[in-house]
């Protein structure tokens, strides 16, 4: 399906200033000291939220894949990550508060591993997903208005 060929491109992708981080106690410590140079995330099993402002400012981030069993994503987790262009986000969110996405001025696709109707079910304020942004989900794509 269109949504596996772009989460196989995605990951087939040499990634030279990735990281992937094995304990949750690192994740700050990282995304603050990396915040010039961090390209892309794998962020550790067992995370259940990603924190306000937590990769605020990491301009150089283009993709985060975030893991199941994250139920809540906080508002201002990805702001002022002008290079980030691709999101994967897990079925097992279930709450976008505020505007996590704020000042992300390359992001093009949200890759929602779960159905339109699940997406739909998210509780999410109105500028939690950009304008004109395309959600791939499992049943299809949809363009954010």
């Amino acid at each position: 399906t269109k949504m596996h060929t772009l989460k196989a491109q995605l990951k087939s992708k040499q990634r030279k200033k990735g990281l992937t981080l094995r304990r949750m106690s690192m994740l700050r410590a990282y995304a603050t000291r990396l915040q010039p140079t961090l390209t892309d995330i794998t962020l550790p099993k067992g995370l259940k939220e990603i924190e306000g402002y937590l990769f605020n400012g990491c301009e150089n981030l283009v993709f985060v894949e975030i893991p199941d069993g994250v139920d809540h994503i906080s508002d201002h987790a990805f702001y002022h990550c002008k290079s980030l262009q691709t999101v994967e986000i897990p079925d097992t969110v279930t709450d976008i508060d505020g505007t996590p996405f704020g000042d992300c001025k390359s992001l093009k696709e949200i890759v929602y591993l779960g159905s339109k109707e699940q997406w739909f079910e998210i509780e999410k304020s109105k500028t939690a997903i950009p304008q004109n942004i395309i959600v791939h989900c499992t049943d299809g794509d949809w363009i954010q208005d």
